[in-house]
């Protein structure tokens, strides 16, 4: 069974089909690797599977391409795109708007270049080999088998309308059926051990024999964090002695002057024939959530389901706020961080508050980002160079469209949110979603909300060699006071990246600073 959902909604019409062909005016392929379809300039493009964007960009030959990796293997490609509605890294659902049938690249007219991957492969994704519909509602969550070895690419159950699809349920739970063996859990008594050093960077790891060892450090130590996505990442230099004996997996910590920094990890090491050097990459706990897993939760808060992933994967809490809001029903698939973020992004649309996720000295974490802001001032006398850059091409909308299928009228219902004043400088830079389960007046809401969020100029700011301080990290908020040309900056802003350095007793650090719902603004 192969089940797609139709990727132009509003067009049908095949102008190419998969397989050998005479190349439409000598441009193009002459073996088509997927289907065309024809759609008029601007028309709507959705994901066909539920996913995460792989990348979203220019490429030669398809031009604007959207690329969407499925659990199973499978990828599906959209191109010629005018314009491209989604970013790499983003996850999608079935049904939502990817981007806007355009002629770009080798292309004669406006259409959908389409096709489905398996394992980088291209399938033959005609229809009758393979089964499309209308409603994201009947595509399935898990993947479909592989394809017949059949040469035309048939499946042996089609009949002559195309393949056999049995009747399926709606998933409405998950429910485990076997499992081998017994969860493991890893030894650490690595958190609580006293100090070794009072003064400077201390670097414990502990073994598989529960030995603490403290390597030379040779060179520089490095700490990065992110606001959202991504772990805390600790990596540093050690001297290969023979006392010295670690592995991957083992706890490390990691205080300077006494104060805690970092519990993560070891994940890699590396070292070449030359030297006696060993290179080590650390995480925190964070990476555990890039595990992929699929949940059924109703009646749950972003917090309720932080601390239910917590306790599944034997991962230690902290400080967890309330996030409130509580979330209806969902059933999710993809890695903890998507189906986390997909809370949180839902939490900040209906209370307009932002949350940030993080490893705390070994203990996942969640507050309120208006609760991190540091008493820390950066300008012309704390930092070595900067880099300014604004933008109206990332994630910058003045008109915001929800649309409700009524499957009472047989209407689709617009809610449009107008700023005129943005529009009058910028253009019209619109942002779609096809929404369900929501009445009139929560998305007239949402509509408003959305505009608030998405109404600006998008300024991102890079900091680098500021004097350092331990408390910063992705989602702390700094004070900057700074003339950057087209704007005097003298506000608080939310640090999205950090990147910690520590060499000969000095802590510098660069930072990624930006401006979230319109702190940063001409």
């Amino acid at each position: 069974m192969s089940v797609w959902l139709w990727p132009t909604p509003e067009h049908t019409r095949i102008t190419s089909p998969f397989g050998p062909r005479r190349s439409p005016g000598g441009i193009g392929s002459t073996n088509h690797q997927g289907i065309d379809i024809g759609a008029p300039l601007g028309a709507r493009i959705v994901a066909s599977r539920p996913g995460r964007v792989r990348s979203a960009s220019f490429e030669r030959g398809f031009g604007n391409t959207v690329r969407i990796t499925h659990v199973g293997g499978w990828e599906t490609v959209y191109a010629h795109n005018s314009r491209n509605t989604v970013v790499a890294g983003q996850q999608v659902a079935a049904g939502q708007q990817i981007g806007i049938v355009g002629s770009t690249g080798n292309s004669t007219g406006p259409h959908l270049h389409f096709e489905i991957r398996l394992n980088g492969r291209a399938q033959n994704n005609n229809r009758g080999n393979v089964t499309y519909v209308n409603s994201a509602a009947q595509v399935p969550n898990n993947p479909p088998p592989p394809p017949s070895n059949d040469p035309g690419g048939n499946n042996n159950s089609q009949s002559a309308g195309g393949i056999v699809v049995p009747a399926r349920k709606e998933i409405t739970s998950v429910v485990t059926r076997s499992v081998t063996g017994q969860t493991g859990t890893r030894r650490s008594d690595l958190h609580s051990v006293d100090n070794v050093l009072s003064h400077g960077c201390e670097i414990l790891i502990q073994n598989r024999r529960n030995d603490i060892l403290m390597p030379v450090i040779e060179g520089e130590i490095t700490l990065d964090y992110v606001r959202r996505g991504a772990p805390g990442t600790l990596k540093f230099n050690v001297v290969n002695d023979d006392v010295l004996d670690f592995h991957e997996g083992n706890p490390v910590r990691f205080r300077v002057d006494g104060e805690n920094i970092f519990y993560g990890y070891v994940f890699t090491k590396s070292r070449t024939s030359r030297t006696g050097i060993i290179s080590v990459t650390c995480y925190d706990q964070i990476r555990y959530l890039k595990n992929e897993d699929t949940m059924v939760y109703s009646e749950k808060k972003y917090s309720d389901l932080l601390r239910m992933i917590a306790r599944n994967y034997n991962l230690a809490t902290g400080e967890i706020e309330d996030t409130k809001f509580v979330i209806s029903k969902r059933i999710e698939e993809g890695t903890l961080l998507d189906i986390l973020q997909n809370a949180s992004d839902l939490t900040t649309l209906e209370t307009g508050r932002l949350f940030v996720l993080f490893d705390d000295f070994g203990r996942l974490a969640l507050k309120n980002i208006e609760s991190m802001r540091l008493p820390i001032l950066i300008d012309q006398d704390t930092t070595s160079d900067f880099r300014y850059t604004s933008t109206i091409d990332d994630q910058s909308y003045n008109r915001i469209v929800l649309a409700l299928d009524n499957s009472e009228t047989g209407e689709r219902e617009l809610y449009v949110a107008n700023e005129p004043i943005n529009q009058s400088r910028w253009g019209i830079l619109q942002f779609y979603d096809n929404v369900s389960n929501a009445t009139p007046q929560v998305l007239r809401e949402r509509a408003d909300v959305l505009l608030k969020f998405y109404n600006r100029v998008t300024r991102t700011l890079r900091l680098d060699k500021c004097f350092g301080d331990i408390r910063v990290r992705g989602g702390s908020s700094v004070a900057v006071k700074m003339g950057l040309g087209d704007v005097t900056l003298q506000n608080f802003m939310v640090v999205e990246r950090v990147r910690h350095r520590f060499s000969n007793n000095v802590h510098l650090m660069d930072l990624a600073v930006v401006g979230v719902r319109g702190e940063f603004k001409a």
